[in-house]
């Protein structure tokens, strides 16, 4: 009896083990932490109003991400997409200290947990313990970054606001990273480029990721 037992329960692991490693789909966690932007180019400013940013504020810290993706073993290479989180600045407000006509102004910084969305064809290389990858894609970064511009003019009666404008800094960009694998730990480091489309510049930047990654799958 604990003979036949013994037999089932290496049956079932065999094929436990055996359907883990024809499964094509993985899941990934990950750690991260973004450089500060480095600007390419000396061109002259394109936009001061409503407001200037640093990409600073919106892009550079450390932040967290999940990964799903497909794995081809005939390939060796495989696709994958990345919904990352983090906090940071979205813009300042100015707000007068008092309700008196022509009154000091006080800029306080505004925060959110602001996404981006990556997609990757990822290329290994080796069948040994370490692989090493070479990915290149795209992402669509500072999703829930929406702003409201409000301006005070000054009335008989005092101060009112009148919203201004609104708008979100959401941003595109292309990335290339490479990286080595052992078991189900990956450390990778990506460089990001970036056009101009919503800062107060015509320059593109780019900025770097490195980023620690574990597999569930």
């Amino acid at each position: 009896m604990k003979l036949l037992l013994l037999s089932i329960t290496l049956v079932l692991v065999t094929g436990t083990i055996s359907a883990q490693e024809k499964s094509p789909v993985f899941l990934k966690v990950s750690s991260f932490y973004r450089h500060s932007p480095m600007v390419i180019g000396n061109e002259a400013q394109l936009r001061a109003i409503p407001f200037r940013i640093n990409p600073d504020d919106n892009l550079s810290g450390l932040g967290l991400g999940a990964t799903v993706g497909i794995y081809s073993k005939k390939l060796n290479a495989a696709i994958q997409y990345t919904h990352s989180i983090h906090m940071g600045v979205t813009h300042h407000e100015e707000f007068y200290v008092d309700t008196i006509p022509n009154s000091g102004k006080v800029g306080i910084p505004i925060t959110k947990l602001i996404h981006d969305l990556e997609l990757d064809i990822v290329k290994y290389f080796g069948n040994r313990d370490i692989k090493y990858f070479l990915a290149l894609g795209g992402a669509l970064m500072n999703l829930n970054t929406h702003y409201i511009i409000n301006e005070y003019e000054t009335r008989e009666n005092g101060h009112s606001i009148d919203a201004d404008g609104v708008g979100n800094m959401v941003l595109g960009g292309a990335k290339l990273g490479f990286g080595a694998e052992y078991n189900r730990l990956a450390a990778s480091l990506t460089l990001f480029l970036c056009g101009h489309s919503v800062y107060q510049n015509k320059n593109p930047f780019i900025f770097p990721e490195l980023k620690v990654s574990y597999s569930l799958l």
